[in-house]
């Protein structure tokens, strides 16, 4: 199952399709249409976008990290992320979005 975060942050135009994303990731199967916004599995990067043409179905089954975005294009997600850095500034003082994002599992 994917992990959620509790607030997912959400472009405007991926908005409507957000149900139908969920449904196929929790599936296992990614949406080639959107970008996906995760924590990094790399450990040393605070993010991944991941396009949904480029994520394995393995990688969704066999434990993809915790999703916090979606969106539709590529420039939505980079927007996101911007967004994202700047909530984290606002509520922390730091742009630590591994710290801000820890614990909002779904």
């Amino acid at each position: 199952m994917v992990k959620w975060y509790h607030s997912l942050y959400i472009s405007e135009h991926a908005h409507k399709h957000e149900k139908q994303i969920r449904r196929q990731l929790n599936s296992g199967h990614a949406s080639f249409r959107q970008y996906i916004i995760t924590l990094a599995s790399n450990g040393t990067d605070m993010l991944d976008i991941i396009s949904g043409l480029f994520l394995p179905d393995s990688l969704i089954r066999c434990g993809l990290p915790m999703v916090v975005g979606i969106a539709d294009t590529k420039k939505e997600a980079v927007e996101l992320v911007i967004r994202m850095t700047e909530d984290c500034l606002e509520k922390q003082g730091n742009p630590d979005l591994r710290a801000f994002f820890s614990g909002g599992e779904r």
